[in-house]
């Protein structure tokens, strides 16, 4: 019978033991917690982080309370909780709200992995543009753990935050967020919404995903 540790199980912790053991980069992560908000899936998002920062001296969870350590949410512009950032010593404008269970599981995976290789693998034209953008946007991709294309463009996302420090990139998972997804018209997933003004569906490659985003900052 395969061993179970926690919500990982032991074939995938060892092929994460290794993966992370690659990494060139510490990476920090900073979950915040609630005792009194969406406390089941606060649990749950906590258990899993534990469970990955267990796998990995590379990793380093560390913990607020979003109700208490309110200088902290403040500073990382929190809306609630669950919320996790992904980063390496300063903040590079990862964030994930909800549990990252399911195909969100590669998502947070990811997110860690880009942190700790320091290497974001994206074409150089693209890079370019990228680097022509002063304005701060804000990618908002709405997801849900039962789907297998949101994962792309969450990664997408976090690609071009990790390039551009004026970008951030936001994943929510929509079923836990119903307010939020409701307020942005969140029917199917993935749903991604630039600077708040414009939206699209689906997946597109990294090109077609960046063409969208510059229509929403024209």
């Amino acid at each position: 019978m395969e061993e179970e540790i926690g919500l990982i199980n032991g074939e995938n912790s060892n092929y994460l033991k290794e993966h992370f053991s690659s990494f060139d980069n510490s990476v920090n992560i900073l979950y915040f917690n609630s005792e009194s908000t969406n406390i089941d899936f606060c649990l749950s998002a906590k258990t899993i982080l534990y469970e990955i920062n267990e796998l990995s001296p590379n990793i380093n969870l560390q913990l607020f309370n979003f109700e208490k350590d309110k200088d902290v949410v403040q500073n990382y512009n929190i809306m609630a909780p669950p919320a996790i950032v992904i980063q390496s010593d300063t903040d590079i404008g990862l964030r994930y709200y909800g549990i990252p269970s399911g195909y969100e599981f590669s998502t947070l995976i990811n997110s860690i992995t880009m942190v700790g290789r320091g290497n974001i693998e994206i074409s150089k034209v693209l890079r370019e543009k990228s680097s022509l953008l002063k304005e701060k946007i804000e990618i908002l991709v709405f997801v849900t753990p039962s789907c297998p294309h949101c994962p792309r463009a969450a990664t997408i996302a976090y690609k071009l935050a990790c390039i551009n420090e004026n970008i951030i990139g936001t994943v929510v998972e929509a079923n836990e967020f119903p307010e939020l997804s409701k307020e942005f018209n969140v029917i199917s997933v993935p749903k991604t919404v630039i600077n708040k003004k414009h939206s699209f569906e689906g997946t597109f490659k990294e090109d077609r995903f960046f063409e969208e985003l510059i229509k929403g900052i024209a």
